[in-house]
């Protein structure tokens, strides 16, 4: 008998019956491969360097009263000091490098108040905080005078009086440590005086410093047991220079 009805099978039922018959079955396209998902991998942030600029000065006051030194950046420990001095005031270390430990942390070099000449250690870069210092002083021996300047330009020059031959002032770069008003302009010390972060090589227990003296008569000579004496007059002015400047003594 003819097949006049209509063809009301699904597609399914079509194919199934082609085979049957012997037909090929008609091909079907494979799916697409899925995009690939790369893998989360979390970011390592680590701290950026300090950046200290060359030929600027730069002081590094820590966060807390009691830091932790090292000798080498991620070193253990050596040291663990006040940060501040005895009077009171918060110490600005001077900073001279910055580098990066194995683990990616940021430290930064310091120069510490010991010793004649000071030593060097590292600190946390994230327990300082570092801000440029403008002011310098130039303290040169052979001529006795101190050189005081800010962002480069002159501000004074003055004569001095240093250390005797027998109690010679150290050579080397310093920073001021304290700002310390006295009590009568006629004393040791004249109106005020910039302890330093150097000690007397004769005196091991005795910081060098910067103050004034009530005597003219000490201009230009060598009689001091280290420190650096400027008349009152002009330690008044010397009264502007922060904690953490740099002091260069020289020969």
């Amino acid at each position: 008998m003819p097949l006049h009805g209509r063809i009301t099978a699904g597609a399914g039922a079509l194919l199934t019956l082609l085979s049957a018959c012997g037909g090929r079955p008609v091909p079907q396209p494979e799916p697409p491969e899925p995009p690939a998902v790369p893998p989360v991998v979390a970011e390592v942030q680590t701290p950026p360097l300090p950046i200290l600029q060359p030929g600027a000065w730069y002081a590094a006051e820590t966060h807390d009263r009691v830091v932790e030194v090292s000798r080498e950046p991620g070193g253990a420990p050596f040291w663990r000091f006040d940060t501040r001095n005895g009077f009171g005031q918060r110490i600005s270390m001077l900073a001279t490098a910055a580098r990066a430990d194995l683990d990616g942390e940021s430290w930064v070099r310091v120069v510490l108040p010991l010793g004649v000449h000071g030593r060097p250690g590292w600190v946390p870069a994230d327990e300082v905080r570092l801000e440029e210092r403008h002011h310098r002083i130039v303290v040169d021996l052979s001529e006795r005078t101190l050189r005081w300047t800010k962002n480069g330009e002159p501000v004074a020059t003055y004569r001095v009086a240093i250390g005797a031959p027998a109690t010679p002032t150290p050579t080397g770069t310093f920073y001021v440590w304290a700002r310390v008003p006295q009590d009568s302009p006629s004393g040791p010390y004249g109106v005020f005086a910039l302890g330093l972060s150097a000690f007397s090589p004769d005196y091991p227990d005795e910081r060098i410093a910067i103050h004034g003296t009530a005597d003219p008569g000490d201009t230009g000579l060598a009689i001091s047991h280290g420190c650096i004496r400027v008349s009152n007059a002009q330690m008044e002015e010397l009264r502007r220079v922060p904690l953490g400047t740099p002091v260069i003594v020289r020969d």
